[in-house]
């Protein structure tokens, strides 16, 4: 069963928590957030009005070194909802909302795409935080690629890791360095998809989606994918891209789709 957020404010029960779950690691992500602070003025800014924005903005920073797939194994139903992780999750949630929005395309490749693929027309919600890249590049062993028109991703600015350590295929062999996204979509955001297509000769799919901030589909759908047509294999860059998820968006370990939200 998933875990889904439901946007509340932290409480101060939440603050004791956050401070005894990242220990020692909260001072050292403190000082990357008081950096960040001062180098984006309209988060400055917000931090005034929401007090608890630094804290926030420390659960990302966790997210990004080394909290991502605990929280994401929570939010999808992978694991269970243990209390650490799902305050972690919340704080997450709360910072990401403070965070600048990316307009536009963005990227992210998956392993496997669910058996029946992705008709056009469908509806998605991905449950956990999804993390994407600015721009296209080619992901070993990756199966399909995801090409999204996004209107709520967040930048992650100096709280993200992009561009360290290194890439490796499923046999050990280094393909470059690793990127682990430079854009985040809140958990439970909603997607449809837009086509879903081969790639040359190759196995590869690419499938198009775009962000849904309602949870419901709008008018302009091909104008949109008409874009998304036009920046798709733009600018690749062998072996930067974000490591593949294991299984497609909005889908479960089995190939089902997550039930978006009714209402």
């Amino acid at each position: 069963m998933t875990f889904r957020l439901d946007g509340s404010a932290p409480t101060a029960g939440d603050r004791t928590a956050l401070r005894r779950i990242l220990a020692g690691r909260y001072d050292s992500y403190t000082q990357v957030v008081t950096r960040t602070l001062a180098e984006e003025p309209g988060l400055r800014v917000a931090a005034v009005s929401a007090p608890d924005l630094p804290a926030g903005l420390v659960a990302v920073r966790a997210y990004c070194v080394g909290e991502r797939q605990t929280v994401n194994a929570v939010l999808r139903g992978d694991a269970v909802p243990a209390d650490d992780a799902a305050v972690l999750a919340r704080w997450v949630g709360y910072g990401l909302r403070r965070l600048p929005v990316v307009f536009g395309p963005v990227f992210r490749a998956a392993a496997v795409a669910p058996p029946g693929g992705y008709p056009p027309g469908t509806l998605l919600v991905e449950p956990a935080f999804l993390d994407v890249d600015p721009t296209p590049a080619p992901v070993p062993d990756a199966g399909v690629q995801f090409v999204i028109w996004s209107v709520g991703a967040r930048r992650l600015g100096g709280l993200g890791t992009a561009g360290t350590g290194a890439r490796t295929t499923s046999a050990g062999v280094h393909t470059g360095p690793r990127t682990d996204g430079t854009a985040v979509f809140p958990a439970g955001t909603c997607f449809q998809v837009l086509a879903d297509e081969p790639v040359g000769d190759r196995e590869l799919r690419q499938v198009f989606l775009r962000e849904l901030p309602a949870g419901r589909p709008t008018p302009g759908g091909e104008q949109t994918l008409q874009r998304l047509r036009a920046v798709a294999g733009v600018g690749d860059v062998p072996g930067g891209g974000t490591p593949p998820l294991p299984v497609g968006v909005g889908v479960d370990g089995a190939g089902r789709l997550f039930v978006p939200p009714s209402g």
